[in-house]
């Protein structure tokens, strides 16, 4: 009997079991799994259905930073953004936001916005994670308005005891950049060194290659050409592979910080056409570089995001980088014509690859 009544408890509770409605942590959970995946379209249809299924979740003010920052459309993400500040004041959600309204902004070369909301961060949230990388990216938008004897203020502050070190790479290559901008080439040279000597192999945010190129071109430009070439037999003999000065000088632009890995960039005047009754094959033409990315996916993402520009790009396997080029030109000031026409942040001219 009492047998009889355990098995027909069981039978009860069995589809009740079956039919259980997953929980509020299974299912945000799962959207994370999907997101860390990479698949950033898949994910974000994940955390829309979260929040339909679970409107008041404790989750949901990072549902939505998901979202907004998955989300390609600019009007839509600084909606979400927007949205974000508006629910959650005074808290590290709203700080989050803010951030990211503030690199959105530098990612567009909207200086002057982007120095408004990196403003607020380090005004009203700078006890937050957010303050180190704002210091950053506030550095990028005042030396991209011109203002560079601010930005090296805001340097000098950054390495003001205040123990930060998660950007401390990035924010010395900025300082060199800045040097370099100004004329400071003996100073840059020590500055370029420095970041070499700190930055890994492996750092995906700092192009090493591109930083010896800058080492050298700071060497020339202090009239030490031995010094220059130094620089670029060391940075052959760290990265095989790479090109030197004389195969890929590149232009001067602003200071970039959009993509996973900052190129950085360097000076070259421009080459003469190459002769009409040269071979096609042997013409030599150049592209514009607009990122260098270690993972093919972002590489893929920025594709997209130039397409709604107007640019078109083309992703191609490099060493160990995806990079993105656009264009094909038969001189150097051809290609950095186009690339300045486009209103490209952050690019680099090379011979085509």
């Amino acid at each position: 009997m009492k047998k009889t009544v355990i098995i027909t408890a069981m039978a009860l509770l069995l589809p009740l079991a079956i039919f259980a409605k997953p929980s509020e942590d299974d299912v945000f959970l799962k959207a994370m799994a999907v997101y860390n995946s990479k698949d950033y379209k898949g994910a974000s249809s994940a955390f829309e259905n979260f929040l339909s299924e679970f409107p008041s979740s404790r989750y949901k003010p990072s549902a939505l930073m998901k979202i907004a920052e998955i989300e390609e459309d600019v009007t839509k993400k600084k909606e979400l953004y927007d949205r974000i500040i508006k629910e959650y004041p005074a808290t590290e959600y709203e700080a989050e936001a803010v951030f990211s309204l503030g690199r959105m902004y530098y990612a567009m070369a909207e200086d002057k916005k982007a120095e408004e909301y990196l403003g607020t961060v380090m005004g009203r949230f700078s006890s937050t994670v957010w303050i180190e990388p704002a210091y950053y990216y506030m550095i990028l938008a005042l030396d991209g308005q011109g203002r560079q004897e601010e930005a090296l203020r805001l340097y000098a502050d950054y390495n003001n005891g205040k123990g930060y070190y998660m950007y401390k790479n990035r924010i010395e290559l900025a300082y060199a950049n800045i040097l370099f901008k100004q004329g400071k080439f003996g100073e840059a040279v020590f500055a370029y060194q420095n970041v070499i000597d700190k930055t890994e192999d492996t750092e995906k945010y700092i192009y090493l290659p591109a930083v010896y190129q800058k080492l050298a071109e700071a060497y020339r430009k202090s009239g030490n050409t031995e010094k220059a070439k130094d620089a670029e037999s060391a940075l052959l003999k760290r990265f095989p592979s790479a090109e030197t000065h004389e195969e890929a000088a590149e232009s001067v632009t602003k200071t970039g910080a959009v993509t996973e890995v900052d190129p950085v960039t360097n000076t070259s005047p421009a080459k003469a056409p190459a002769p009409e009754n040269k071979a096609q094959s042997d013409i030599e033409y150049f592209t514009v570089q607009v990122g260098a990315f270690s993972l093919e996916k972002n590489a893929e993402l920025e594709k997209e995001n130039l397409a709604k520009k107007g640019v078109k790009a083309e992703v191609v396997k490099d060493g160990n980088f995806f990079k993105l080029k656009t264009g094909k030109y038969r001189t150097r000031a051809e290609a950095d014509n186009f690339a300045r026409g486009k209103g490209l942040k952050n690019y680099l001219v090379r011979k085509d690859f």
